[in-house]
């Protein structure tokens, strides 16, 4: 199945936080500076998870296409305690 399952409450609850966050932008862009304060710091919060998301991937890409090292072989002379 190439597209994921959502249940419609979920598509529901998605739209309603969206329609909040438009209504607070649109008051913000007609002039309530409270509204477009909440508005930019929404969407900054947006911003920061889809950097921190990004770079997630990035480094976890990374580190899945490191070889794998062997493990060192101790000296057993070393790990032997003095008596």
């Amino acid at each position: 199945m190439f597209a994921p399952r959502y249940s419609i409450r979920t598509i529901l609850i998605v739209m309603t936080g969206l329609a909040f966050y438009f209504l607070l932008a649109g008051l913000g862009v007609r002039g309530h500076a409270w509204a477009g304060g909440i508005a930019i710091g929404v969407g900054s919060l947006l911003v920061v998870a889809l950097v921190h998301a990004a770079f997630f991937y990035l480094f976890w890409t990374i580190g899945q296409h490191k070889r794998p090292t062997r493990p060192r072989r101790l000296d057993p002379a070393a790990t032997q305690e003095e008596a």
